[in-house]
């Protein structure tokens, strides 16, 4: 230690050889808490998933975008009622054979987004001849569960 230069290149040899041995030592422990933060975020996102379906029992069934659309004609009837809630009606729908289904949803004057109170779709939105709006006082107390969601989204938290 008497000599020159040898306190400074022990110190070197000392923080360098902790470095060599640190280093690799800190790479992997920044592994294992970013897989542990991973695994938290994950089961967390899924634990309020799963509470968010329980909550918010809608039925949901997946009918592509362009299917979902409503005739030209019809979207220009539309327009013409008021809208039962922001951006939407409540109409009854008069099909090609005849049938009234009533309570279906349409968004933004063109796009059927749900019916409520049938179990499944049992008419394509195409069949559609003639629309006319549910009057206030036949709107009924609604029930989410009884509710037929075309677009595939089954609660409100998802995508």
């Amino acid at each position: 230690m008497d000599k020159p230069n040898v306190p400074a290149l022990w110190v070197a040899a000392v923080f360098g050889s902790w470095m060599v041995l640190l280093v690799p030592l800190i790479i992997v422990m920044y592994n294992k808490v970013d897989k542990a933060y991973e695994e938290a975020r994950l089961a967390r996102e899924n634990a309020q998933s799963q509470n968010a379906e329980k909550e918010f029992k809608v039925r949901s069934i997946t009918v592509e975008g362009p299917l979902r659309i409503l005739k030209k004609e019809l979207t220009a009837k539309l327009k013409k009622f008021p809208e039962t809630i922001r951006r939407g009606h409540l109409v009854t729908v008069t099909l090609n054979s005849g049938e009234k289904v009533k309570n279906v949803f349409i968004l933004d004057k063109k796009e059927v987004l749900g019916v409520y109170g049938v179990e499944r779709l049992s008419f394509d939105i195409q069949d559609i001849v003639a629309v006319e709006p549910v009057a206030d006082e036949e709107i009924p107390h609604f029930k989410t569960e009884e509710w037929l969601r075309l677009d595939g989204i089954m609660t409100p938290h998802d995508r």
